[in-house]
């Protein structure tokens, strides 16, 4: 991964790219809060099936029109060096190497929606544009669901 114009604890550019296994789901974005943490109990208690993981889960969304009644499509999984043997009722997924502004959310779960807005004002105001492609959340041996 290489990182352009970093700074500390603000939003920076990366280019990446992943293959994951996990989950599919969809729901209305109001109810995301709720059945998101839900979705990743499920995965994590699955996680032993999943071959080639790197330690590191993944939430996946599919880009639309965030309107708390639409139906959104997003996925639970978890990063893989490569794609292995797919366990039963999960799928992969694989996205080559994109460009992506970064944040590091710190503090309360409940607070990502701050996060967000800072990196969709830092997108704005640093002449970059958003390309309709996937948000990602990487959470990596730091996160705490509370």
């Amino acid at each position: 991964m290489s990182e352009l114009g970093v700074k500390d604890n603000t939003c920076r550019v990366v280019k990446r790219g992943f293959s994951a296994v996990g989950t599919r789901h969809e729901a209305k974005y109001s109810e995301y809060p709720t059945v998101i943490p839900q979705s990743f109990d499920s995965l994590i208690s699955r996680m032993e099936e999943i071959q080639n993981r790197t330690g590191e889960k993944l939430a996946l969304y599919e880009p639309g029109n965030y309107a708390p009644d639409n139906l959104g499509t997003y996925y639970t999984t978890a990063q893989v060096t490569e794609i292995g043997s797919i366990p039963q009722g999960m799928v992969s997924q694989t996205t080559p190497v994109c460009t992506y502004a970064v944040y590091t959310h710190k503090g309360e779960i409940w607070k990502i929606g701050d996060a967000y807005g800072s990196l969709n004002r830092w997108i704005d105001e640093n002449g970059y544009k958003h390309s309709k492609g996937w948000v990602v959340e990487l959470m990596d041996e730091r996160f705490n669901p509370t």
